[in-house]
């Protein structure tokens, strides 16, 4: 079961898309998709929902293939190894 804050997330979101003509630029999907943030301040639970499903929508919409998904720990190694030129 979905929750009351996904569940506005997505319907926000579905109106922003709906809204743009079909051959909008990824740019302008994005732009609409961050302005129709429903929740007022972008914090605590209700903003990472919204982060969340923004995710989502932006991966259906990319051409671009997702990356990989590292854990916290991974991208700041991931991070210091970029900063240090080094490799594990």
């Amino acid at each position: 079961m979905s929750s009351h804050w996904r569940a506005e997330a997505r319907q926000a979101i579905e109106a922003a898309i709906a809204a743009l003509p079909k051959d909008a630029s990824f740019a302008d999907k994005k732009r609409a998709i961050d302005t129709a943030y429903p929740f007022g301040p972008r914090q605590y639970h209700p903003y990472k929902i919204w982060l969340s499903e923004r995710k989502v929508w932006l991966a259906r919409m990319s051409d671009a293939p997702a990356g990989p998904l590292l854990s916290p720990l991974d991208r700041a190694r991931a991070a210091y190894i970029a900063a240090e030129g080094k490799r594990p």
